[in-house]
């Protein structure tokens, strides 16, 4: 998952894309908008044996209904260590987003469910069983900040029990220049959760147009777990809308 906000743009009609972070904003793309939102990625990480991880995340969002948006999303990767190498289609979900409220001088509020999906891509990749999750988005904006808070739960179909994910990002758009910081957390149990910081830039090149580049890491394992990204995020242009 990956996301952003849009309180920047200088059009009425605000862009909501979904990355570049973690945490997903509380609103939809539209009613019957399309948007492509892609990222390309590194991660290195040394636990023994070094691993290099390059990736490719894209999702298609649309706007099936004022209440319901569709996402598919596709990631490719490359991971090679001293022994191996391997590359293709890591595995793809598909996502449905609602809105529980909107107001973003008080607080917006959505709900995020999600599931990848089983024996897609390479086998060394791709999951045995579906993985769901399900999401509440909170987002409220405060002057040229915007707050944005997720929590929820996923099965990664392979453990016997569900893991909570909790994630906390501030967005700061003073012009069409902007940038984030970020915090998430994975919570496989409590003695061993996931923890990453990131932050990142964000440039609006038009009112659907948005690039990106970010870069986190681990807080326990620091710079031998770590991830530079950088992406884009296009509103179609829609002629019957």
């Amino acid at each position: 998952m990956v996301v952003m906000f849009g309180t920047l743009l200088f059009s009425q009609d605000i862009y909501y894309p979904d990355r570049p972070g973690f945490t997903y904003n509380s609103h939809l793309v539209g009613l019957h908008q399309m948007d492509l939102e892609m990222g390309f990625g590194y991660q290195y990480m040394n636990f023994g044996d070094k691993t290099n991880i390059f990736y490719n995340t894209t999702a298609i969002r649309y706007g099936a209904f004022k209440w319901l948006e569709f996402r598919y999303e596709i990631d490719f990767g490359n991971v090679s260590t001293p022994t191996m190498n391997e590359s293709g289609v890591k595995g793809a979900s598909i996502d449905m987003k609602f809105p529980i409220y909107t107001n973003d001088s008080i607080i917006s509020v959505a709900l995020v469910t999600a599931c990848y999906l089983p024996n897609i891509g390479k086998p060394f990749f791709a999951l045995p069983n579906y993985s769901p999750s399900i999401t509440l988005a909170l987002q409220k904006s405060i002057g040229k900040f915007t707050l944005l808070g997720n929590s929820g739960v996923v099965w990664d179909g392979i453990n016997p029990y569900a893991q909570g994910v909790a994630s906390v990002a501030l967005y700061y758009f003073p012009s069409r220049f902007g940038c984030f910081v970020e915090t998430f957390c994975l919570y496989s149990d409590r003695n061993s959760p996931l923890n990453i910081a990131d932050f990142g830039f964000l440039y609006c090149v038009t009112d659907d147009l948005i690039v990106d580049l970010s870069a986190g890491a681990n807080y326990v394992s620091g710079l031998d777990d770590c991830f530079i990204n950088a992406g884009i995020a296009w509103r179609i242009p829609n002629k019957h809308k």
